[in-house]
């Protein structure tokens, strides 16, 4: 599956344009990876501008904290994967032991056995099922819990 990105803003429609891959096309699609150079003129002056654009097919949009308070402020009071295009399979937290704290396909809470867990850092396994793909990725990593 070819995914697309537009590019483009708004110019004079005087200028001329010229690009290092002979498309004068502008705005313009860009359907590759790869670096873009263009040349704009407009009454004897030119600029040149490059970019290197990098087109990832069909990933994910996952962002993961790295604090998480869980202290009832209504701010960072759970932890869990934030995006989208992604289905959790397994959502695991671990204390500073390797001790399973938590195991669900919901978010933590900060609890464990019904008590508040101390602050410090805590390990995260995160399997998702990438659902424009098909297919499972896993991630791992570290998050503190602070008060």
């Amino acid at each position: 599956m070819q995914e697309s990105h537009f590019i483009g803003s708004k110019i004079n429609p005087n200028t001329t344009i010229s690009r290092n891959d002979q498309n004068t096309e502008y705005p313009r699609t860009i359907l590759e990876t790869g670096s873009y150079e263009l040349t704009t003129s407009l009454d004897g002056c030119s600029t040149n501008s490059s970019i290197f654009i990098e087109i990832e097919v069909g990933s994910t949009q996952l962002y993961i904290p790295t604090v998480f308070s869980p202290n009832l402020d209504g701010i960072n009071d759970e932890f869990y994967p934030l995006g989208n295009l992604f289905e959790v399979l397994n959502f695991s937290i671990f204390d500073r032991w390797e001790s399973l704290v938590h195991k669900e396909d919901a978010a933590w809470d900060g609890t464990y056995r019904k008590k508040d867990s101390p602050i410090g850092v805590y390990s995260f396994y995160l399997q998702i099922r990438n659902t424009r793909l098909d297919e499972v990725e896993n991630h791992s990593g570290t998050f503190l819990l602070v008060r």
